[in-house]
């Protein structure tokens, strides 16, 4: 006759191998993490259908969350650094990635290899040149506008400043992006390719 112990272990071993074949009611989260930091639990973590998983993002010393992918989209991840899939239907991933905290303009430079280039300014590629910026009042321009509209949605300073690249936010026919790699300013009109 089996022990008490032996059995328990035994059928929670069965238990566990039904729902790895997913023939119980049980869905995968894939979670990664890219250098800079990790994500707790990591790797295929499985799940009961219709239950739910909280997953917790830590930067290493001197790094920000940039960016958080779920099922390969961005997400906004507010000031939160847990992610919690609720009600769990299907498989699913989560992605997260560092970056060193800094400011938007030391991101942007090492975002776009523009370090040393017209737009290495620490403002004016956001705020408006013609203008003294405040602390109350920074004046941001087109642009700048654009971020901060992102950074306000909970989006990280990584996130926003990618999420806008496909705008055209100085209206003058040429997308962020496009500008940005021109070397133009993406929130001045007069400034283009």
């Amino acid at each position: 006759m089996e022990s008490g112990e032996k059995k328990h272990a035994r059928i929670l071993v069965c238990l566990m191998l039904v729902c790895v074949m997913g023939s119980y009611g049980c869905n995968k989260i894939s979670a990664a993490a890219q250098p800079g930091g990790t994500i707790s639990p990591a790797g295929t973590v499985w799940v009961w259908k219709g239950s739910s998983k909280a997953f917790t993002m830590t930067p290493g010393s001197g790094n920000t969350i940039a960016d958080v992918q779920l099922d390969g989209a961005t997400v906004p991840i507010w000031s939160t650094s847990t992610y919690t899939f609720l009600n769990v239907q299907a498989d699913h991933s989560i992605v997260v990635s560092f970056i060193t905290d800094t400011t938007h303009y030391k991101i942007f430079n090492v975002l776009y290899n523009t370090a040393g280039t017209k737009l290495d300014n620490k403002c004016l590629t956001c705020h408006n040149p013609h203008a003294t910026p405040t602390a109350l009042a920074p004046l941001a321009n087109a642009y700048g506008s654009d971020v901060n509209v992102k950074r306000t949605a909970g989006y990280t300073k990584y996130q926003s400043l990618k999420l806008v690249e496909p705008l055209d936010s100085d209206g003058d026919g040429y997308d962020n992006i496009m500008e940005i790699n021109a070397r133009t300013y993406p929130g001045d009109p007069g400034d283009h390719p």
